[in-house]
């Protein structure tokens, strides 16, 4: 006859990373698609894609009627802040994300 342990479960740990959410690449399938079907993972991305970004395809996600790229950074990197500080000029949201996301690294 055998005998019964009483065999606990360990509770496992998992240890998150204190990195604000910004500095990372956005979560898998929130990635921002653009509309000539480049994928953008993260707000670096963006930024640097933003430079050499054709014209069509930048008035195609930032015009009167809307901010894509302010609405993907507000609502996948929770970055409220620096959504209500992107603006409809390009060089001013390149500027932006590269302001914020040096002051996030410090």
């Amino acid at each position: 006859m055998k005998k019964k342990t009483n065999k606990t479960k360990k509770k496992v740990t998992r240890t998150t990373s204190k990195t604000t959410p910004i500095l990372k690449p956005a979560p898998k399938g929130k990635s921002f698609f653009l509309a000539n079907g480049e994928e953008v993972k993260s707000a670096k991305t963006l930024a640097d894609k933003l430079e050499e970004m054709p014209e069509e395809v930048f008035k195609h996600h930032v015009n009167q009627e809307k901010n894509d790229f302010a609405n993907w950074i507000k609502d996948i990197f929770k970055a409220e802040d620096l959504a209500s500080k992107m603006n409809s000029d390009r060089k001013d949201i390149r500027i932006e994300i590269y302001k914020y996301l040096l002051s996030k690294k410090r």
